[in-house]
Formats: structure tokens, C-alpha cells, sequence
């Protein structure tokens, strides 16, 4: 089909309305986000073309964190206890109400950046202090809007960290 050049891919209501008209004269099969923002437009888009996909709530949680530690606390599936704290409370009094080792992170950057650990109340402000610096970045704040005001503090689980990059087909799993 045709090239659809999208007018500003951040206006999401404006976006999901440009693809369906494109979808209008080159019919779609699917839509596949390669980023947070490109797979919330991807469901959204499906979601109006009546094509098969995951919810656009799925979609958001994957891209928040505090949203999908919400999700698994609420469909009570075992994960570190958290809490959200802003960029502008007290690093002190936030470190000394926290039980250590714990893992401080922005709540919606992605690839473990600004993932910090923290074994005792000295290195809670410094990490505390690396991520407010690294939301303050105005591309990152830009992108992150009120969620580039928010920092989410959890439980440190020890143990190996295994992650899976693939792809679930109607045949299972595959490795990418």
C-alpha cells in the first residue's frame, strides 16, 4: 500500500485517525509499534480497525512501570513491594524510611536506564539525585510528563536477572 507521513506522531487521537483513513484505501492486516509510543498508537489503531491485538491498557503498563507493578499487585502476582515517591521529596527522609537493599527508577524510561540499586540511605541520595537529574533532561521530561515527576522505589529481589527478547506466534514462543 501507500506511505502514510503522519502529521505529529505525539498527537495520538490525531495519529490513530490517520492511520484508519490510510487503512481507508490500503487496507491494514496489522499495526506494530517499535517503541512505548509506537505500540500504544498500534493498539489504539487496531482497536478502531477491528484488527486483533493487545489492550491499549496492556500496552501502557508494559511502558510504566508503576502502572504494571498496579496491574500484577491487583491480580496478586508475586513482585517486589514498591512505592512512588516525587522529584521533590526530601532524598533524606525518604532514604531513612527505606528498608535496604532497594532499587530506585524512573517510572516510564526503558532498557534499565536510570535503574539504580541502593544498599543504604547514602546511596539512596545519590541515586535519587542521578535519576532527578536524568528527568530534568527536557527531552526526557518532555516526553515523560508528569510521570518525569516520579521516581518508584522497590524491594531489591536477589538472584539471577534473565531476560527474553521474541515473539509469540499462534505456534508459541519464539526466540528473536
Amino acid at each position: 500500500g501507500g506511505t502514510l507521513a503522519v502529521e505529529n506522531f505525539y498527537d495520538t487521537e490525531r495519529t490513530v485517525e490517520q492511520i484508519v483513513e490510510h487503512a481507508r484505501r490500503w487496507p491494514l492486516r496489522a499495526c506494530i509499534g517499535i517503541d512505548d509510543h509506537g505500540s500504544l498508537l498500534a493498539a489504539l489503531a487496531c482497536d478502531a480497525l477491528g484488527i486483533p491485538h493487545a489492550s491499549a491498557t496492556a500496552v501502557r503498563a508494559a511502558g510504566n512501570k508503576l502502572l504494571l507493578r498496579r496491574a500484577l499487585s491487583a491480580a496478586v502476582v508475586p513482585s517486589p513491594a514498591f512505592r512512588l515517591i516525587s522529584v521533590d521529596s526530601d532524598p533524606l527522609r525518604e532514604g531513612l524510611s527505606t528498608r535496604y537493599p532497594c532499587v530506585l527508577k524512573p517510572v516510564f524510561l526503558t532498557a534499565s536506564r536510570g535503574v539504580i540499586r541502593a544498599d543504604d540511605e547514602k546511596a539512596f541520595g545519590r541515586a535519587f539525585s542521578r535519576i532527578k537529574s536524568l528527568l530534568a533532561d527536557s527531552k526526557v521530561a518532555d516526553r515523560g510528563g508528569e510521570a518525569a515527576r516520579q521516581i518508584l522505589v522497590e524491594e531489591y529481589i536477589p538472584g539471577i536477572e534473565v531476560a527474553l527478547d521474541g515473539l509469540l506466534t499462534a505456534g508459541g514462543p519464539r526466540g528473536l
